[in-house]
C-alpha cells in the first residue's frame, strides 16, 4: 500500500470521526432539553403511554384516513413503549437518534464547508425539530437518510416512509411525483417551471380540503388562520431569486428543494401549515446553496449569517430557548 493511498484512508477516517464527535455533541444537545414544558412534549408523552390505544385511532373511518394520519409514526411509539417503561425515556431515545443521524449527513454533505453546514443544523427552523416537533425530526431524519445515503429501489422505498411519520412528506411525494411526470414531456426549464407553480399553486390551495376529504388530522387548520408577521419571508424570497437567477442547470439539480420553497412562497400568506412543510425541506434548499457561483455564495452568506444572528438573538437568556411556549 503506498504512503499516499495510506494518508488518504488516515484522512476520510479521521473526517468521518470528526464528524461523528460533532454529531454526537449535536445530538447530545438536543436530548439536554428534559423538561416536560418544552413544547408539545407532553403530547408525545401520551402518545408513548397510550401507543396501544391511539395506535388503530383512525381504522374506523376506513384505510385511507388511517393511512393519511401517520400510522408508522403510531407503531413506533407502539414498539418504544414496550421497550421503554418511562414515555419520557422514549422521547430521549427518539431525540438523539434523530438529531445524530440528521446531523452526520448533512456535516457529510461537503467537508469544505464543514462550519457552515454546522451553522445550517443549528438554525432555529432546523433545530426545533429536535427539541420541541419530534414527530417531524424523526421523519426528516428518515428522508435524509433515504436521500442522500441510498439510491435506487431501497432509495424510494425509505423515502416513501416518510409521509407515514409526518405528513408533510406527502407534499414532497407529490412533487416528486410531478416531476417525474413533467420529465417525459419535452419542454425547456422555464415552460417547465411555469408548469410547476401553476401545479404547486392549485397544490397550495387545494391542500385542506383535499385534507378534509382524505380524513386527515390537519383539518383543524384553517385558510388564513396562521399568524402573519412576515418574519422570514423576505429572506427566503431573496434566497428563491439568488436561486433562480442561477439558471437552468442549478434549478434542474435542486428541484425539489426549490418547489419547497416555491410552495412556502405561495402559500405563506393563507396556508397555515406552510411553515411546517417548508421546515421539513429547509435543510434541502440551505444545501442547495453550495451549487451557487462564486459571486451569488458571496451574497448568500451574509445574508444567511444575519437571518441566522437575527433568528437567535430573541432566544438568548430565554428559558428553554424559546422551546417551552415563548415563541
Amino acid at each position: 500500500m503506498s504512503h499516499a493511498h495510506s494518508f488518504s484512508l488516515y484522512s476520510s477516517s479521521f473526517k468521518s470521526i470528526s464528524i461523528a464527535i460533532v454529531s454526537l455533541a449535536f445530538a447530545l444537545f438536543a436530548v439536554s432539553f428534559e423538561s416536560i414544558e418544552i413544547t408539545d412534549r407532553s403530547r408525545y408523552v401520551v402518545h408513548i403511554a397510550a401507543a396501544d390505544v391511539i395506535l388503530f385511532r383512525y381504522l374506523p373511518e376506513g384505510l385511507t384516513a388511517y393511512l393519511v394520519n401517520e400510522p408508522l409514526w403510531k407503531f413506533m411509539n407502539y414498539a418504544l413503549n414496550l421497550a421503554f417503561d418511562d414515555p419520557l425515556d422514549a422521547i430521549k431515545f427518539y431525540v438523539f437518534i434523530a438529531s445524530f443521524v440528521s446531523a452526520y449527513i448533512v456535516l457529510s454533505h461537503d467537508s469544505r464547508y464543514f462550519l457552515l453546514l454546522l451553522a445550517f443544523i443549528l438554525l432555529p427552523q432546523f433545530l426545533k425539530n429536535y427539541i420541541a416537533h419530534l414527530r417531524q425530526g424523526v421523519a426528516i431524519s428518515v428522508f435524509l437518510l433515504g436521500w442522500f445515503g441510498f439510491s435506487g429501489k431501497r432509495r424510494i422505498f425509505i423515502i416513501m416512509l416518510t409521509p407515514f411519520i409526518h405528513a408533510s412528506f406527502f407534499f414532497f411525494m407529490f412533487i416528486l411525483a410531478t416531476q417525474k411526470l413533467l420529465s417525459y414531456i419535452n419542454i425547456t426549464i422555464a415552460p417547465r417551471m411555469i408548469l410547476y407553480f401553476i401545479i404547486i399553486t392549485g397544490m397550495s390551495l387545494a391542500a385542506l380540503v383535499i385534507a378534509e376529504a382524505l380524513g386527515a388530522r390537519q383539518t383543524s387548520y384553517e385558510y388564513f388562520g396562521a399568524d402573519i408577521s412576515g418574519k422570514g419571508f423576505v429572506f427566503w424570497l431573496a434566497i428563491f431569486s439568488l436561486f433562480a437567477s442561477q439558471g437552468g442547470a442549478f434549478i434542474q439539480k435542486n428541484l425539489l428543494a426549490m418547489s419547497v420553497l416555491l410552495f412556502y412562497l405561495v402559500s405563506y400568506t393563507f396556508l397555515p401549515v406552510a411553515a411546517r412543510v417548508f421546515e421539513s425541506g429547509i435543510i434541502l434548499v440551505l444545501l442547495a446553496s453550495l451549487s451557487l457561483s462564486p459571486g451569488r455564495f458571496l451574497l448568500f452568506l451574509p445574508a444567511f449569517f444575519l437571518f441566522f444572528f437575527m433568528q437567535w438573538l430573541p432566544r438568548i437568556g430565554v428559558e428553554g430557548l424559546g422551546w417551552m411556549g415563548t415563541f
